[in-house]
């Protein structure tokens, strides 16, 4: 069963001063163990810098605040003693989680795929002016900005 509703969902390690890649197979491999073994449909995944980005969609019974505690308590252990990665102690333990419809997530899976650092930063431009403005319960309708984003990709 599935509603139609994909979660990109952004974790961060908490920073100590050191540069860190979280772009790691066996960390991507053991995340995405996790979240089939909770009957999840995972579109992409990848680690940049200190931060993992997911685009999942989950089966109706899954409390999503659960699950990501679940992966983040269970990926740090993972990461102390299998996985060195240089300055990772542990996840921030706020995360980003934003709900979209299925049919309108390819830019998300191009956003998250992406290695290019340019296209990135464009990215987390838009993203972050999208949420500025539903935090502050604008309506997207009425904003032009948010037409030209919303078409920007092919």
């Amino acid at each position: 069963m599935s509603l139609g509703i994909a979660y990109h969902i952004m974790l961060r390690a908490e920073k100590h001063g050191r540069e860190m890649n979280l772009n790691n197979n066996r960390l991507v491999a053991f995340i995405s163990e996790s979240l089939e073994k909770k009957c999840c449909q995972i579109y992409a995944i990848a680690g940049r810098m200190n931060q993992l980005h997911m685009l999942i969609s989950l089966d109706p019974k899954v409390a999503l605040g659960d699950l990501l505690q679940e992966i983040m308590l269970s990926s740090e252990e993972m990461i102390r003693k299998n996985i060195p990665i240089k300055g990772f102690r542990n996840w921030e333990k706020d995360y980003w989680a934003y709900t979209h419809s299925i049919h309108r997530m390819d830019h998300i899976i191009d956003f998250i795929q992406a290695e290019d650092e340019e296209y990135q930063e464009e990215r987390r431009a838009r993203e972050e002016y999208l949420h500025y403005r539903a935090r502050k319960g604008l309506d997207m309708d009425d904003d032009p900005f948010f037409d030209e984003l919303d078409y920007i990709d092919p």
